[in-house]
């Protein structure tokens, strides 16, 4: 009996750790969603973990990642594929994954856990808050080539900057 005791305490004690994700932990995961960054290309030095990736998404890029409990700090810079893609369409793509990563990091969706049945009525949901990464987005690399955007969004201090076929993005904890 107090083996299985020990036993339940043990599982209940570890399940409630392990539900509390670090800041390292969700932006690896991030990472692998929205950038295929595989799990294999991260190595740890001190507190603070670093990957290095070449890959696919959308355009070829090389991408740097180091992440601490308190900064997150990417670079993808173009790297030799088949097809060398605009300039435009490079800091396109590259600035949606920072954002992506940073809007689900520093502001996560919060999930309905209420079951859908086919019986329910469809719901609208009208997003009236402002767009705070709004920034980030670029409309095209002629206007802020080379211009280090900065904002403060809850207690995070998020940065771009774009050159041609390399962008590099950062969030730091206040």
């Amino acid at each position: 009996m107090r083996k299985i005791f020990l036993g339940f305490l043990f599982i209940t004690a570890f399940s409630s750790y392990a539900g509390q994700a670090s800041i390292k932990e969700k932006v690896q995961a991030l990472l692998e969603d929205y950038a295929r960054v595989d799990s294999v290309d991260w190595y740890n030095k001190g507190d603070t973990a670093f990957a290095e990736n070449d890959g696919f998404i959308g355009v070829y890029r090389h991408l740097k990642a180091s992440v601490s409990d308190s900064s997150v700090n990417l670079k993808m810079e173009f790297v030799s594929g088949p097809k060398r893609p605009d300039s435009d369409e490079f800091a396109k793509i590259t600035s949606d994954v920072c954002i992506t990563v940073f809007s689900q990091l520093i502001n996560p969706q919060v999930k309905d856990t209420k079951e859908v049945t086919w019986d329910d009525e469809p719901v609208e949901t009208v997003n009236n808050t402002p767009d705070k990464f709004a920034f980030m987005r670029a409309s095209g690399l002629d206007k802020v080539h080379g211009q280090k955007m900065e904002s403060t969004i809850n207690g995070w201090q998020v940065s771009i900057k774009r050159t041609v076929l390399l962008t590099t993005c950062s969030a730091k904890k206040k």
